[in-house]
């Protein structure tokens, strides 16, 4: 048994590296004797991934909620992907019984897949640091159908995703002055941080998603330093007044939260900061979403003007941060979880 990721309309393309290599569109399913297969082709999409990387199935019996059939003898089924191809070595029989389908990404060999409905079985471990695009969905069932059995074996994920990105980029608002050197705009040093609103505590670091309802749960360990922005150390704001440096291609991860952003730099030798503080959208950064801030340079400040964009690639007069909706984490079609 195979499947295979694909999606939909996207966001700009970000980092190849963000969470693999391999890109997956779009599924066409072909029949290879008694195996089915999934097959998929490169293009443009909002899901990476890589030879070798595991997504995690849960199948529980849709009324004791407990696991299904036999995977009580395996707990969650593991999923690989060998750059073509998804597929299982896990054996599991389907039943006339109906069952409720969980997904999630990526699958750490590491970590405890057995599973007793209880906390934290249905957790898995995430940390922002990795910018992963951790994943989570449920199998939504096609019109007309009463679920999922042996007789009815088809499934359609949505991934979602668990956290929320933002990136940075420096606007210029004067011209650089060669004779008097002011307003060069060089960068040498750029990093940011979040914290909770109320209580001032990092959202950055190790914690735990459920991968049933995709909820943050327990503690953060947060991260020890703020995060550094490569594209913008080391690189200068273009002279030209209205000109940008940064965007949306370099990100940090954050757990979903009512939170504000310290940002500290080094321009032409001078250190600001600024706090970031979104007080129209009441300060939320949430799962799903892309958070452009755009932080303006004046030669002698750096300033941030709240307000939230249009989602379309443009923040408006007055806006510093532009709220982009993040693409689906990719669809993911199973013709048959039948292996029996």
């Amino acid at each position: 048994m195979a499947f295979a990721a694909c999606s939909s309309d996207v966001e700009e393309q970000g980092p190849r590296d963000f969470s693999g290599t391999k890109v997956v569109p779009e599924i066409t399913i072909v029949d290879q004797g008694e195996a089915q297969f999934t097959k998929a082709y490169d293009g443009t999409g909002s899901t990476y991934f890589k030879s070798g990387d595991h997504v995690g199935f849960l199948l529980l019996d849709k009324n004791t909620r407990n696991l299904y059939s036999d995977t009580k003898e395996i707990g969650v089924l593991r999923y690989t992907f060998d750059g073509k191809y998804w597929g299982t070595y896990d054996s599991y029989s389907m039943t006339e019984d109906y069952c409720d389908v969980y997904c999630f990404y990526p699958y750490d060999e590491g970590e405890d897949h057995s599973y007793d409905g209880l906390w934290p079985n249905s957790y898995r471990t995430l940390d922002t640091s990795t910018n992963i695009d951790y994943l989570w969905g449920e199998a939504k069932l096609p019109a007309g159908s009463s679920g999922v059995n042996g007789m009815t074996p088809q499934v359609h994920m949505r991934m979602n995703h668990a956290l929320a990105r933002v990136s940075f980029r420096l606007k210029r608002k004067m011209a650089y002055d060669p004779n008097s050197n002011i307003g060069k705009g060089s960068v040498t040093a750029f990093s940011a941080i979040c914290k909770d609103k109320a209580t001032k505590a990092v959202q950055q670091g190790k914690t735990k998603y459920c991968f049933i309802t995709g909820a943050v749960n327990g503690g953060i360990t947060p991260i020890s330093n703020p995060v550094p922005f490569n594209t913008l150390i080391g690189n200068s704001i273009p002279q030209a007044v209205g000109s940008t440096l940064g965007g949306r291609d370099e990100f940090m991860s954050v757990v979903p939260c009512k939170g504000s952003i310290d940002v500290n730099m080094t321009i032409d030798g001078q250190t600001y900061a600024v706090t970031v503080d979104q007080d129209k959208t009441g300060g939320e950064f949430k799962a799903g979403y892309h958070y452009l801030i755009t932080l303006e340079y004046t030669g002698s400040e750096v300033t941030f003007t709240p307000g939230n964009g249009d989602g379309n690639g443009s923040t408006g007069s007055g806006s510093g941060m532009e709220i982009i909706p993040w693409a689906p984490g990719g669809n993911i079609g199973v013709k048959s979880i039948s292996n029996n």
